[in-house]
């Protein structure tokens, strides 16, 4: 037997698992205990026949529940299942019936549909969104490594054309004759490319080094 869902001081819900070890186990889950439940006062009782082989070769009995509800005389009466098959607890706002598969057995939550997890599915659940995380996390660190990389090839692409730009201008002041000294130097090295490109173009327009050419702080 499941254990009993409780509600306020009494037990509203037992699901009964059904025995097939032998007739007479049978007979005390089917006949003998839900007397005891309905003098207990529970209002619903679920028995619950778990799939297992049958006595012919290669045939497997399904999943099967049979569902009572506690009537005005004391009584279970059948609980008998509403559209699509499901079968109303109203003593826990409850839904159940059978998976097709026949081995599962489905509950919902009739306010608001959703499924409750089995155990197992619960741990299947967690797995899968803890993979899921990993993997997002994982992705995440790949992408930020990737724009490292790239920022980081971006840098020395623009620092090589800088480095070109201020050879450029070095080589230029050479053919052209002008000096070239340690305060140019060191004015070419606080250039930016624009700036450098700047500069090399007015080298080879005017062929001449303009002190009026504004100098980077």
């Amino acid at each position: 037997m499941l254990h009993p869902v409780a509600k306020g001081s009494s037990h509203c819900l037992v699901f009964e698992v059904v025995s097939e070890s032998t007739r007479s186990v049978r007979a005390k889950d089917e006949e003998e205990n839900p007397p005891l439940f309905a003098k207990m006062g529970v209002e619903e009782l679920v028995l619950l026949y778990p799939p297992h082989r049958t006595k012919k070769k290669g045939e497997e009995q399904k999943l099967r529940l049979d569902a009572k509800r506690l009537d005005a005389t004391g009584r279970y009466r059948t609980n008998r299942p509403g559209p699509g098959g499901w079968v109303l607890l109203d003593s826990v706002g409850l839904r159940i019936k059978v998976a097709e598969d026949g081995l599962r057995l489905l509950v919902e939550d009739v306010e608001t549909g959703e499924r409750l997890l089995t155990s197992a599915e619960e741990e299947t659940a967690r797995r899968l969104a803890e993979e899921a995380r990993q993997k997002e996390a994982e992705a995440r660190r790949q992408a930020e490594e990737r724009a490292r990389q790239e920022a980081e090839a971006r840098q020395e692409a623009e620092a090589r054309v800088e480095q070109g730009l201020r050879q450029s201008v070095e080589d230029l002041c050479a053919v052209l004759g002008l000096a070239w000294d340690a305060a140019k130097s060191a004015q070419v090295k606080r250039m930016s490319a624009s700036q450098l490109e700047t500069l090399r173009q007015h080298l080879v327009r005017d062929k001449s080094w303009s002190d009026s050419f504004p100098d980077v702080p």
